[in-house]
C-alpha cells in the first residue's frame, strides 16, 4: 500500500502507473492534478484500488479497478469505469468530472459488480439520462445531482439506478444480474 500526502498550498502534478493488486491513497489538503493515473492495459487493472482524499484538478484520466473520491473532482478529469470495478463518489455535488463508461457489444453472463456509487443522496426519487447527462431528482422532480457520462450504450443493454437503505444511489449499465446492496430499490426513470 502506498500513501501520498500533499501538503496544503501545494499541487502534485504527475502520472502514476498501477499494476494488478496495487493499492494507493492520496491525501490532501493539497491539490492532486494527475495527468494519468492507473493503466490502460486491462490485464493489469485487476484489483487495483485507489482512495483519493484530496481535491482533484487539472486534466487527466483515471484507470483503476476500484476508486473512491473523498473530495471535489474538476471538469478536466475523466474516470474510466472498468469491468467489475466500482467508482465511489463521496461528494456527488462536488464531482464535475466525466465517467468514461465502457459498453458491452454483446451480452455477457452476470453477475457483474461494476457501478458508480453516489454517496449521501437520500432524497433521490427518480432519474433521467439525456445527452450523456445523468440527472437524479427528488420527489418534487427537482434535480439534486448530475453526472456526466461519456458512453454509447449497446442495444439491449440494461440501464439502472437504485437507491440503497443507506441513501446511496447506484448507477450501472450492462447485462445480467448486479451485486447491489441488500434492500436496494430501483428508482423510476423519467
Amino acid at each position: 500500500m502506498t500513501t501520498i500526502n500533499i501538503p496544503g498550498g501545494t499541487t502534485l502534478t504527475a502520472s502514476f502507473a498501477l499494476d494488478a493488486g496495487d493499492k494507493i491513497t492520496v491525501n490532501g489538503p493539497g491539490t492532486f492534478d494527475p495527468i494519468s493515473f492507473g493503466t490502460f492495459d486491462p490485464s493489469t487493472l485487476v484489483s487495483s484500488t485507489a482512495t483519493i482524499n484530496a481535491n482533484v484538478g487539472g486534466r487527466g484520466v483515471f484507470d483503476v479497478s476500484n476508486i473512491t473520491f473523498g473530495g471535489a473532482v474538476g471538469h478536466g478529469q475523466t474516470v474510466d469505469l472498468e469491468l467489475n470495478g466500482t467508482i465511489t463518489i463521496d461528494k456527488p455535488t462536488a464531482f464535475k468530472g466525466t465517467i468514461g463508461w465502457f459498453s458491452y457489444n454483446t451480452p455477457h453472463e452476470g453477475p457483474f459488480g461494476e457501478y458508480v456509487d453516489l454517496v449521501g443522496l437520500a432524497h433521490a426519487a427518480g432519474w433521467s439520462l439525456k445527452n450523456d447527462l445523468l440527472s437524479i431528482t427528488n420527489t418534487s422532480g427537482k434535480v439534486i445531482d448530475t453526472l456526466h457520462i461519456d458512453a454509447t450504450y449497446a442495444p439491449g443493454a440494461a440501464l439502472g439506478v437504485s437507491k440503497a437503505p443507506n441513501g446511496n444511489v447506484y448507477f450501472w449499465e450492462g447485462y445480467g444480474q448486479y451485486r447491489l446492496p441488500s434492500g436496494s430499490v430501483a428508482l423510476p426513470h423519467h
